[in-house]
């Protein structure tokens, strides 16, 4: 009952299925309900901070002009070794909160512009808890 209430499931199957989470997703913001999305779309394996990030959020931050509130799971990795939760081990679970992106003004033109700016702060923010390897130049 609470997941029913709680979850917009994204089905990235269908056109059809994500067209219908993205409303589902703007009717919550426009009812004062908090979402909690994650950009990369999936879970990172990759040994970076971050995989690149899918524009859905942003589009949805702008059109319904909702700020961002970055947070970021800083020892997931080390918590759930794993893509198992059996591999669930004890230890610190920090979660850290950046300042918040402001979208005030914002147009779907500035989508991509938004979407570098709050990578890199989340990117910036994570190389302080671990080392990671340098990103190299695209």
């Amino acid at each position: 009952m609470i997941y029913s209430r709680s979850v917009v499931p994204v089905d990235r199957s269908s056109a059809r299925g994500r067209v219908q989470s993205v409303r589902d997703m703007m009717f919550m913001l426009q009812h004062k309900v908090s979402l909690l999305i994650f950009p990369e779309g999936t879970t990172n394996n990759s040994g970076q901070p971050l995989l690149p990030f899918h524009q859905g959020a942003f589009r949805i931050a702008i059109e319904t002009q909702t700020d961002i509130r970055p947070v970021l799971y800083v020892d997931c990795r080390a918590r759930l070794q794993e893509l198992n939760p059996m591999s669930l081990n004890p230890g610190k679970c920090r979660v850290v909160f950046p300042e918040a992106v402001p979208v005030k003004g914002m147009t779907i033109e500035d989508v991509p512009a938004l979407r570098q700016k709050v990578y890199d702060m989340m990117d910036a923010e994570l190389r302080k808890y671990r080392s990671f390897p340098a990103l190299q130049p695209a």
